[in-house]
């Protein structure tokens, strides 16, 4: 029966979250009790970083194992010396304290999905001659304050999003109060919706999280939808505009793209729910950061406090002036979906330009169908013999 009992590392919680950041200091415990006096090699601990992705693709003899690792850093305390003669450690109860500083460096904030994971931690390792060694580690929550897409940060407070979709007999153009927010936030999204079917339709808001897996050219995608909202039917040849309260759940993760085998990013869809057919949607997107990103002053580039404690080499992965391979805003829509622009004699100039006021979560306003553009005679088209003269 192995001597060693209750082992276990505890930490000092830096903050009410208890997350750690960039060059922050970990303060805590390594704790254990001997049954008997005990000889060993060291005792140690480290803190580490590091990303691991794994899935499977294909079926029968063409399924094929994809995954990927990549260390972040490591950083270690000898609690015990490691030394060609052994110490003996006497028999009771013992506690070793230390301080490990975490490197500077571009690390993605803690992430668990269901192909891979952003895993940061505390090992505790005890070393013994002629036995396997004993450890155990405790996770610990890292949280970057390198974040993404600093010039929606720096205004997200009061920028706003939106997009259209204008295809067959329905048309729909969907905005977003604001595309910076954190957990627990609230948000206000407006559809406005032109039915020129035969059938009702029904408004719905969605709040979706992407997660991009990949490993070279092997690329998963994975979503998972967050929050969800049914507005009142609109019916046939009638326009409507619905209100939706869109609550970000106080349990949702961090958009990032500082990772080149894990990535994730948010979007509320809006879209109408029509039967027997492909339903119109449009994806705003949307970026969750934490609370106090958004007061963080993000047109300054990151620069380090001093040379970095990893002990492994630097990343060759190209960045950008905020230490992420993509700084800008992501540029992405939906079939259909393009920045909301009224000309003058559009179809959509005759909607109201106000957006409408709410008393409940979501609010269908109905209105009369006003009628349809008037028909413009073109000129005739050119003839061919006068766009392509024929071969003298």
């Amino acid at each position: 029966m192995a001597p060693i009992n209750d082992f276990e590392v505890l930490y000092e919680a830096p903050n009410k979250e208890g997350t750690f950041s960039e060059g922050d200091t970990i303060t805590g415990t390594v704790s254990f009790n001997l049954s008997k006096e005990t000889k060993v090699k060291s005792v140690t601990v480290k803190a580490m970083g590091e990303t691991s992705v794994h899935w499977t693709k294909g079926t029968g003899d063409r399924k094929k194992r994809v995954s990927a690792y990549r260390p972040y850093f490591k950083v270690k305390d000898n609690l015990v010396a490691k030394s060609e003669q052994e110490t003996r450690l006497p028999k009771g109860p013992h506690n070793f304290k230390f301080k490990l500083q975490i490197p500077n460096g571009d690390w993605p904030s803690s992430f668990h999905g269901i192909h891979g994971r952003i895993f940061y931690a505390l090992v505790a390792k005890i070393t013994r001659g002629w036995h396997l060694p004993s450890s155990v580690q405790k996770e610990i929550n890292f949280q970057t304050k390198i974040f993404p897409f600093p010039s929606q940060i720096s205004s997200g407070s009061v920028s706003k999003v939106t997009g259209t979709f204008s295809k067959g007999e329905i048309q729909m153009h969907a905005s977003l109060d604001r595309q910076v927010c954190s957990p627990g936030d609230t948000l206000t999204a407006v559809a406005k919706i032109r039915n020129g079917s035969s059938k009702p339709v029904k408004p719905k808001f969605a709040l979706e999280q992407k997660t991009l897996y990949q490993v070279r050219v092997n690329r998963n995608f994975c979503y998972k939808t967050h929050f969800k909202m049914v507005g009142d039917p609109i019916a046939p040849n009638s326009e409507g505009t619905a209100t939706c309260q869109v609550q970000v759940p106080t349990d949702v993760g961090h958009s990032f793209q500082n990772c080149d085998v894990v990535s994730v990013e948010y979007y509320l869809k809006a879209y109408v729910d029509v039967k027997f057919a492909l339903d119109p949607e449009v994806q705003l997107p949307l970026v969750i950061v934490p609370s106090t990103a958004i007061n963080t002053k993000c047109n300054e580039p990151y620069t380090p406090a001093g040379p970095s404690d990893s002990d492994f080499p630097p990343s060759n992965l190209p960045a950008g002036a905020y230490g992420f391979m993509n700084p800008g805003p992501p540029q992405y829509y939906a079939p259909g979906l393009v920045p909301y622009a009224s000309p003058a004699n559009s179809y959509y100039n005759q909607w109201p330009q106000g957006v409408p006021s709410y008393g409940t979560p979501m609010t269908t306003q109905i209105q009369a169908p006003p009628g349809p553009p008037p028909f413009q005679q073109e000129d005739d088209p050119p003839s061919y013999p006068s766009l392509f003269s024929p071969p003298l």
